[in-house]
């Protein structure tokens, strides 16, 4: 598995991932991330901050976290 920091092109990669985790903890009947969030602004927020990461398991995207 890669590692690595997220940049402001993996965005468009990012943002399915997030979606399709929403869907999977809504489903659970827990409220996080619910209502957008995260939102572009705010994974663009934490890339600009270096907090934002990308995983890739054989060359596909998988996972996504930030770090503080």
């Amino acid at each position: 598995m890669l590692i690595r920091k997220s940049t402001k092109s993996d965005i468009t990669a990012l943002m399915p991932i997030f979606e399709e985790a929403r869907r999977t903890i809504a489903a659970l009947g827990i409220n996080q991330w619910q209502n957008g969030y995260p939102s572009e602004e705010v994974v663009l927020a934490d890339i600009e901050r270096d907090q934002s990461y990308l995983c890739a398991l054989d060359g596909k995207m998988c996972a996504t976290f930030a770090m503080l």
